[in-house]
């Protein structure tokens, strides 16, 4: 049995809450925790929907895939992407379960060992992530919602949030969209 209440969907003993919903070049994603009797958990749900796509699917039955989503921070990373390619592949990772300013830093070494047997764009994300040098995260390392929020806006994408209906994006007005 599903009920929803305050950011949150529950699946019986389950309770997912969403954290993040962002927009690429090719589609859109949501990150979402999910709070387990003895533990918490992440997972991601992700499309094809351009934030007008994804508002409009929110108010037809698709919406159901989803936790309510009032006040949802909402990342545009479409503007950047544009102007930067590369930052697909310079990134940092989201992890929910980070706190503000904590990194969760990919293992060199073992990515290293991986390398030959990883195709298909992981080779060179892995690649990307070994030859990585620097304080600020880098590819495949994982930052908190914030700071991946942070890292995005600072390159140029689009912050906004869900409305208290969870319907409706509304964007920041000093960011710059275009």
């Amino acid at each position: 049995m599903e009920r929803k209440e305050a950011g949150r969907l529950h699946h019986g003993e389950r309770s997912q809450k969403a954290h993040l919903i962002y927009f690429g070049l090719a589609g859109h994603g949501v990150e979402l925790s999910e709070q387990r009797e003895d533990s918490r958990s992440i997972s991601h749900i992700s499309g094809y929907d351009s934030p007008e796509s994804f508002e409009r699917c929110l108010v037809s039955e698709r919406r159901s895939i989803y936790p309510a989503l009032a006040h949802v921070p909402v990342l545009d990373k479409r503007p950047a992407l544009k102007k930067h390619p590369g930052y697909a592949y310079s990134s940092p990772l989201v992890d929910v379960r980070l706190s503000d300013g904590e990194v969760d830093r990919i293992n060199k070494e073992s990515a290293l060992e991986m390398l030959p047997g990883l195709s298909g764009g992981f080779d060179t994300l892995a690649a990307l992530a070994i030859a990585h040098k620097g304080k600020e995260p880098g590819p495949l390392d994982s930052v908190s919602v914030q700071d991946y929020i942070q890292w995005w806006t600072s390159r140029g994408a689009r912050l906004g949030r869900m409305d208290s209906s969870g319907l409706r994006i509304i964007w920041n007005e000093r960011e710059g969209a275009e």
